[in-house]
């Protein structure tokens, strides 16, 4: 898009501007109360329990070379997990 392309937004009255920005609130209460449904909906997805040792490798964190489930759990570290779907 080039600059000559943008359109700008209409000049309208402040009546006709609040108007418009409370239904734009309203579109944003909407999808606020959509993301924290999704959100909760996630948080309630079931777990699925690791049954095999599993030795991770880390990068970055000086004295540490590996980790088990058990370390990360035992200690302040946070860990994030990304498992791609193939």
């Amino acid at each position: 898009m080039t600059t000559q392309d943008f359109t700008h937004p209409p000049i309208v009255s402040s009546d006709e501007w609040l108007v418009a920005r409370e239904t734009l609130l309203a579109h944003e209460k909407e999808l606020t109360k959509h993301y924290d449904q999704v959100s909760a909906e996630r948080r309630r997805l079931p777990m699925v329990k690791v049954e095999k040792h599993i030795l991770l490798t880390v990068g970055n964190v000086p004295g540490i070379q590996h980790l088990t489930p058990i370390s990360i759990k035992t200690s302040k570290l946070q860990l994030m997990v990304v498992k791609g779907m193939a």
